[in-house]
């Protein structure tokens, strides 16, 4: 992983005029995994009560985006109705997070140096959008780009760009997800892992210009 010194973090936080947030993480603290399951529970509960046969991986995951994209498979009428169930879901824990530490002040700090703050998630633009008029945050993030119709795999860093009609090297992704990461690198948007855990500190160096372990 590369060294976390002042020069690179400096160096990319100064030629930024674009943050980009992973909702999960960098704002606010991710579920546990039992969060996950009761989501992805409820998605398979649906699917339950349509007969629809459940394959053993998506029997099985923790990951309700995984249980989404199969009903998405079955009818666009199964994948909308398990949609807004996840939808609900996600709002209802989003309400609950807590911050990350320091996030608040790290979007307002990019705010007052005239940076615009975008947020993206795999959670449901809804969700988002409560979470941050709950924390006060709705009129300080200029976009929420969150997810867009049922499967896990569309590019978030690609639709944040499109959307902001930015050049990648002046934006700046703060994440602590391998994928959205490796996104951003592929992009050419400079990536600062936040390796608030144990895992996160395991980032591959490819994925990240920069590590932090706290948003201070």
């Amino acid at each position: 992983m590369k060294s976390p010194t002042p020069t690179s973090l400096d160096g990319i936080l100064r030629q930024a005029r674009h943050l980009i947030l992973d909702f999960n993480g960098p704002v606010r603290r991710l579920p546990d995994d039992q969060v996950g399951l009761q989501a992805a529970d409820q998605l398979r509960a649906i699917l339950a009560a349509h007969n629809a046969e459940i394959p053993d991986d998506v029997a099985t995951t923790t990951d309700p985006l995984t249980v989404l994209a199969y009903a998405a498979t079955i009818s666009p009428q199964l994948a909308e109705q398990a949609n807004a169930e996840l939808t609900r879901h996600e709002i209802s824990a989003a309400l609950a997070a807590q911050p990350a530490g320091y996030s608040h002040d790290l979007i307002s700090s990019a705010r007052e140096s005239h940076r615009t703050v975008t947020v993206i998630s795999t959670y449901s633009a809804d969700a988002v959008n409560a979470y941050l008029d709950k924390a006060s945050l709705d009129e300080q993030v200029s976009l929420v780009i969150g997810r867009s119709g049922y499967s896990a795999g569309n590019d978030l860093i690609a639709r944040a760009l499109t959307a902001l009609n930015a050049d990648p090297a002046i934006c700046v992704t703060v994440s602590e997800s391998a994928e959205v990461l490796s996104s951003a690198n592929a992009s050419g948007v400079p990536g600062i892992a936040y390796a608030r855990t144990p895992s996160g500190r395991d980032l591959p160096s490819v994925h990240t210009d920069a590590v932090v372990t706290s948003l201070a």
